[in-house]
């Protein structure tokens, strides 16, 4: 799995982007790595804490 494609799994859930079609990868990344969503929201708890911790 490639940061690329992670990264614009993320943008979408954030609704920064729609379309996270790519020309390299052909298949569907969350038919394909089944944990992808959990990773997911792991990583936007651990933003959502970060941000949450430094802004005060």
């Amino acid at each position: 799995m490639g940061y690329p494609k992670l990264a614009k799994l993320y943008h979408q859930r954030l609704g920064t982007i729609e379309d996270i079609e790519s020309r390299a990868v052909t298949f569907d990344y969350q038919e394909r790595f089944w944990a992808i969503d959990a990773l997911l929201d792991k990583i936007m708890q651990g933003t959502a804490e970060f941000r949450r911790r430094t802004t005060g």
